[in-house]
C-alpha cells in the first residue's frame, strides 16, 4: 500500500476543471466569426491537417483559449503549450503529403459561422 500518497477521485478533478471552463467561458462575450484563410499542420510540404482560419473573431477566439487553458492549467489538465491556432480542422491525414493545392483551394472559401 502506498502511504505517502493522497488518493482523490477522478471525479472530483472533472467536476472542478467543469466549474474552471464554465468560469472561463462565462468571462466572454458572444462574437461573431467568420472563416477565412487556410492552413496546414506541420506545414505544406509534410502536412497532416487541412484547415480553414478565421478572418473575423480571432482575437475574442484567443482570449477564450487563453482562459480555458488556464483553467485546464490549475484544475490539472495537461497541456500542450503550443501556440493557439484559431482554426477549423476540415482533414486529418493518415499519411503527410504536400499540400500547396489544397491551400490554393481552401484559402479561397470565405463564410460565416452560425453559432
Amino acid at each position: 500500500m502506498v502511504r505517502a500518497a493522497m488518493w482523490q477521485r477522478v471525479e472530483h478533478f472533472a467536476f472542478e476543471r467543469e466549474e474552471r471552463l464554465a468560469e472561463a467561458a462565462a468571462r466572454h462575450a458572444p462574437f461573431v466569426a467568420s472563416i477565412g484563410g487556410a492552413g496546414v499542420f506541420p506545414d505544406p510540404l509534410r502536412a497532416k491537417v487541412l484547415w480553414l482560419g478565421l478572418a473575423d473573431g480571432a482575437p475574442e477566439l484567443a482570449a477564450l483559449a487563453g482562459h480555458v487553458r488556464t483553467a485546464c492549467e490549475v484544475s490539472g489538465a495537461p497541456v500542450d503549450g503550443q501556440p493557439f491556432v484559431p482554426h477549423l480542422t476540415v482533414a486529418r491525414l493518415r499519411r503527410p503529403l504536400q499540400a500547396t493545392r489544397w491551400l490554393q483551394v481552401l484559402d479561397t472559401y470565405r463564410g460565416e459561422i452560425d453559432a
